[in-house]
This record gives C-alpha cells, sequence and structure tokens, in this order.
C-alpha cells in the first residue's frame, strides 16, 4: 500500500495525474459505501422469551420472538407461541376459530410483555404482519403451538433514528373469553438495524 501512495505522490508532483486518479478513487469508494445497507445492522440473533399465567389461573403461554440470520440486508424473524394446557387450548382456542395472526410493531411507548387489553398505543409504529408457518398451529401432548416465520428488509426493522425497538403482538380468539381477540406482547428486541 505505502509504494501505491508513493507511485502516486511521485505523479502528483509531476504530471497532476496521481492526484485526479486519488480523486477518483475516492468518489468510487464513497459512492460504494453510500448504497450499502447501513454498518450498524451487524448480524445477531437476538432470542427474546417471555411466560407467565394465560387468561385462567390453570392456563399458561410462553413466547419467543428471534431476529437473526441478517443476509443482503434481510433479517429474518421467527416467533413461537405455546398454549397451556393442551386439551383446554384445543377446545377453547382451535375450535373458536381461533384466527392467529402476528403484528410486528416499533415501540415508541413502554409497555409490559404479557396479556393486552388494548391495542398498541397510537405511538407505537405498526411494521408487518407476520404470517403463520406452514403446517402450524400443532397441538402436542402438553401445548398448542404455532409459529410465525418471515424475511423482512433491514428498513422495515429501522424504525428509529438510532437504537430500534421492535416487538410483536399476536392476536387469536378464545372461545371461553368475552375479550376477543386476544392479545399477547412479546418482550422488545433491541437493536440497531
Amino acid at each position: 500500500m505505502q509504494k501505491v501512495f508513493n507511485k502516486l505522490s511521485r505523479r502528483s508532483r509531476t504530471t497532476g495525474r496521481g492526484v485526479k486518479a486519488a480523486g477518483a478513487a475516492a468518489i468510487v469508494f464513497g459512492l460504494l459505501f453510500a448504497t450499502a445497507a447501513p454498518a450498524a445492522a451487524d448480524p445477531i440473533n437476538t432470542q427474546s422469551c417471555n411466560y407467565g399465567p394465560y387468561i385462567w389461573h390453570t392456563t399458561s403461554y410462553n413466547d419467543c420472538l428471534q431476529i437473526g440470520d441478517y443476509s443482503s440486508g434481510d433479517w429474518h424473524i421467527h416467533l413461537g407461541l405455546d398454549l397451556r394446557p393442551a386439551g383446554y387450548a384445543q377446545e377453547a382456542i382451535l375450535s373458536c376459530p381461533a384466527d392467529f395472526s402476528a403484528e410486528l410493531w416499533g415501540a415508541d411507548t413502554n409497555r409490559a410483555a404479557g396479556l393486552q387489553w388494548s391495542p398498541p398505543a397510537g405511538d407505537d409504529d405498526f411494521l408487518t404482519y407476520l404470517p403463520v408457518a406452514p403446517g402450524w398451529p400443532v397441538v402436542g401432548p402438553e401445548a398448542l403451538g404455532i409459529e410465525f416465520d418471515k424475511w423482512v428488509n433491514w428498513r422495515v426493522l429501522n424504525e428509529d433514528d438510532g437504537t430500534d425497538e421492535v416487538y410483536v403482538v399476536i392476536k387469536f380468539n378464545d372461545c371461553s373469553s368475552d375479550f376477543n381477540p386476544i392479545m399477547l406482547r412479546t418482550n422488545n428486541i433491541v437493536h440497531n438495524f
């Protein structure tokens, strides 16, 4: 590298061509970096899980939100939800019909994860829907499980200048409740997307 610099420097003293070449190279490199995804979008594989009681004292849930597998400007979002016990979930949720959906939001308010009694606050930003993954929901011996998957461009997750906070609201119907749809909010995942 030093030899190249010395050669350009010698040329610039004699002909001025080295200065022009160095300037052109700087412009080209600047354009290359200006059009790429932000350097702050470093690959991460962050998972955040939450668990707790569900509507009745004999029922519970756990959810896990993961964002990772960064590739060419895109992030993979994966969300899993388990509702326990399996018999209750099958009878009260799947037969309702459940109408599972998941919405990705940008957090601008400070709300706790878990069961929600109202939609996201007006300051939070809706980002995208997450579709149900093929083959789900599934009823196992202990729980009803459902998974959601989607690849999104980094711009979708870049919901704020600087650090971003994103979460998912999972919605579904429960025939044993008068408050449908049921809404569960995941923990925030915090990253500079």
